[in-house]
């Protein structure tokens, strides 16, 4: 099964993260996965199923791997980051998920470029989701 490492770490064990980044991670694999049948895509669809699970099947499996049905689990800081015009993995998983952390009264930082799509191309938009990680990191973990 492949789920969004970062997030459900912080949820699986939270004693060992001070903080997650997430950077274009799914957070609902029913979702995901569905996505590709409403595309009518029947062979990306499949392939999903195979590699990350059956929505009707699995579906208890994919909701306790899918973190935003588990943002109250969250008790560090997180860091979102998304394309809007992500593919793969569409904004809404994030808008989803941060609206579950605010719900929850996580804290949490929300970066969306409107210029990208799985994965930041844009030179600008590298740099400043770099720079915005590493204070984030440092805000966290700090080294004195």
């Amino acid at each position: 099964m492949v789920a969004n490492t970062a997030m459900m770490q912080v949820i699986l064990h939270p004693d060992r993260y001070r903080f997650a980044v997430n950077y274009l991670g799914p957070t609902d694999l029913i979702d995901l996965v569905n996505l590709q049948r409403s595309r009518q895509q029947r062979e990306a669809f499949e392939t999903l199923k195979r590699w990350i699970g059956d929505p009707s099947a699995d579906r208890e499996m994919l909701e306790f791997a899918s973190p935003v049905l588990r943002s109250s689990e969250i008790t560090v800081p997180v860091f979102l980051s998304y394309g809007v015009f992500d593919p793969r993995v569409p904004i809404e998983h994030g808008r989803r998920m941060r609206t579950a952390l605010r719900r929850d009264g996580v804290e949490h930082v929300w970066m969306a470029k409107a210029n990208e799509g799985h994965g930041f191309r844009n030179e600008e938009n590298v740099l400043e989701f770099y720079r915005a990680v590493e204070q984030f990191i440092k805000r966290h973990m700090p080294l004195n």
